[in-house]
């Protein structure tokens, strides 16, 4: 079934976005994952503008002269909300109130994680049944499209749906991205939103982010398969940015050094990690570029055996619609490298 799959996009594929281009919306994004989202809606990157450098902190960045210029230019502004990009909230009033802002956090349908308060994550919720239900998700993106919509309303969302109801886009978890079917259901609100910009062009953007769907979802399934050695192995997190990858995928982090907001810990925070690294100790510590870490002492004064960097935010890709697919491999690659015995 995949290899079929494969084939009707490589047929998909064949619609051009080159005329979409030539008048094609301006679109700025906070971060490259979205971005490349964007892209491939699109057909590619031109007209994507990401706010973010590639090395700096979302949680603290302020704007330069030149991407607010971009910002006043912009058509639409697709970010992940201000729970991530604080800094942009109000620099989308000020400089593009015309525009149209697309917070990805608040679109219906998003899976929405709340925010992890406690320093270990004791009752981690494993997924027996990832690499059946990527590949299922891989089969109805590519056959049932039609039906899109109604699937992202309804199959395999009971659950989400009754928990995402007790959760706001204040109190989740902004780093959404890293769940792959987040990434589908936001292709979608892409495509309808470029549309209305560029009317003549909707159909282009929604064939386009059907065959971006299907490809993200393939890699997903491929990454659960990648994965499967692995997820039982607790690993340390520097900041506390994975758990929606932790959800998609079922690896285990055991607890996070800073919180989700990457600020600095309190020694009563530091005291408590080091109890529990004592009663569940990990070999594996997953840094970031946001971090600032270059090494890290546990609590017990020991070296961890293994050492990860995590990529999410895309660093070290080029720009452009394939960066969302490398960026999720990239942080999977990671994992398998760092975990595996």
């Amino acid at each position: 079934m995949r290899a079929f799959f494969v084939a009707l996009l490589g047929l998909f594929t064949a619609i051009s976005a080159t005329n979409a281009q030539e008048a094609g919306p301006k679109v700025v994004t906070d971060i490259a994952p979205v971005g490349a989202l964007v892209a491939m809606v699109l057909g590619d990157e031109e007209g994507v503008s990401v706010l973010l450098p590639e090395n700096a902190s979302v949680h603290s960045f302020s704007l330069r002269p030149s991407q607010a210029r971009n910002l006043q230019r912009a058509d639409a502004v697709i970010w992940i909300g201000p729970s991530l990009s604080p800094w942009l909230e109000r620099s989308i009033e000020n400089l593009a109130p015309d525009a149209i802002s697309v917070p990805l956090i608040s679109v219906p349908n998003t899976l929405k994680l709340i925010i992890r308060e406690d320093i270990g994550f004791i009752e981690h919720e494993h997924h027996g049944d990832h690499d059946e239900d990527h590949e299922d998700a891989a089969h109805d993106e590519g056959l049932h499209n039609e039906d899109a919509e109604e699937d992202h309303e309804g199959e395999g969302h009971e659950e989400d749906d009754d928990h995402d109801n007790m959760i706001n886009a204040a109190t989740a978890d902004p780093h959404a991205w890293l769940e792959p079917n987040n990434a589908v259901v936001w292709l979608d609100e892409i495509a309808h939103v470029l549309g209305e910009i560029r009317p003549e062009f909707r159909e282009i953007y929604a064939a386009n982010a059907q065959v971006a769907a299907g490809k993200i979802m393939i890699t997903a399934a491929g990454i659960s398969e990648k994965l499967a050695d692995v997820r039982e192995i607790p690993f340390l997190l520097a900041h506390d940015g994975t758990q929606y990858f932790e959800h998609a995928f079922g690896v285990a982090a055991q607890a996070a050094i800073r919180d989700v907001n990457d600020a600095t810990p309190s020694v009563r925070r530091l005291h408590d990690l080091g109890q529990q690294l004592e009663d569940a100790p990990v070999s594996c510590v997953m840094l970031d570029n946001e971090s600032g870490y270059k090494e890290i002492t546990l609590p017990s004064g020991e070296m961890p055996d293994r050492f990860g960097t995590l990529r999410s935010m895309g660093q070290g890709q080029t720009f452009g619609p394939d960066l969302y697919i490398a960026m999720l491999n990239d942080v999977a690659d990671t994992f398998v490298t760092c975990l595996k015995p």
